[in-house]
């Protein structure tokens, strides 16, 4: 009987390693800002979408995510910009349509974003709550 308390002591140390906050991870550090996608409903109703894309080439926008859950937002010639965030994993139920998979998000100062990587860039969705999608590429 103490082998099995043993065993199962292992497993959830094990099932609980540094492997779920692999996601954390992956964000630390600094990402320059490549492409917006601006998304607006603009009628209830008719449930009409607006988008408009914008490129940042010419202007240098930095999102460095620290390990304290610090979020700094640099840019030439304004002021820094401090917040916090937080990275969790949830079904997709935070939003009208959700889907039945697990989905990474994070928290931004209170906007939540689907949070994904492609093509070694960091995505930032909050397309489904009249946000933009944010495309950051690592510095």
């Amino acid at each position: 009987m103490k082998y099995i308390y043993l065993l199962i002591a292992i497993l959830i140390f094990v099932s609980c390693s540094n492997e779920d906050h692999e996601n954390d991870g992956d964000i630390l550090g600094t990402w320059t800002l490549t492409r917006e996608i601006v998304v607006e409903s603009s009628d209830q109703e008719q449930q009409s979408i607006n988008t408009q894309e914008v490129l940042h080439v010419n202007q240098a926008i930095v999102y460095d995510f620290k390990k304290d859950n610090q979020l700094l937002i640099k840019q030439d010639g304004k002021t820094d910009l401090l917040m916090r965030y937080s990275c969790y994993s949830d079904f997709g139920s935070r939003f009208e349509n959700p889907k039945f998979a697990i989905q990474e998000f994070i928290d931004i100062n209170n906007h939540t974003y689907i949070l994904s990587h492609s093509e070694g860039k960091l995505i930032l969705d909050a397309s489904q709550r009249n946000g933009p999608i944010l495309y950051l590429e690592r510095n």
